[in-house]
């Protein structure tokens, strides 16, 4: 289930987003257009709106481990269509490991991220919502950017930092 999620988030067409021609950093090193998985930092090549599950991916050019790239996705109830600020929540995975869809208010974000791992299915992580932490959204020209803090994220048995 979560390759297929993985695999519709990634087959959709390039819209929304855009890449600078440098990678200045913020004051924590990451990329300003990228992101950090568990102290493994990665960069932007690329960005896709899917539009079933409104969620933005980020998609890095490393695809050393299985040809399948690491990626990172901000999830909306709706896409946002003014700049604000939003609760990151927990995506509610049930006993089974599926996860039951993306039930979120106007003003909550749910953070996925995904790791590819060797002779395996992809390895996914999901915001905890535990920290209490909210992201930045910014929307000028019809493109969305989230600046998301360093929160806790999990597998499901690990947290981790990204």
């Amino acid at each position: 289930m979560r390759t297929l999620i993985f695999i519709a988030l990634s087959a959709i067409a390039l819209t929304s987003c855009s890449k600078s021609e440098t990678n200045p950093t913020n004051n924590s090193g990451i990329p300003t257009d990228g992101w950090k998985l568990d102290g493994t930092k990665h960069t932007q090549m690329y960005c896709v709106r899917q539009n079933n599950f409104r969620s933005l991916n980020a998609v890095d050019n490393d695809t050393s481990i299985s040809g399948i790239p690491y990626s990172f996705s901000a999830c909306f109830h709706e896409f946002p269509t003014t700049s604000g600020t939003y609760h990151v929540v927990a995506l509610v995975v049930d006993s089974s490991g599926s996860r039951p869809g993306l039930n979120i208010a106007d003003d909550e974000i749910i953070i996925l991220a995904t790791v590819p791992q060797a002779g395996q299915n992809n390895k996914s992580y999901w915001s905890t919502g535990a920290d209490g932490l909210n992201a930045t959204v910014t929307v000028t020209g019809g493109k969305i950017k989230v600046e998301v803090p360093e929160i806790d994220v999990t597998d499901g048995n690990n947290t981790v930092k990204t």
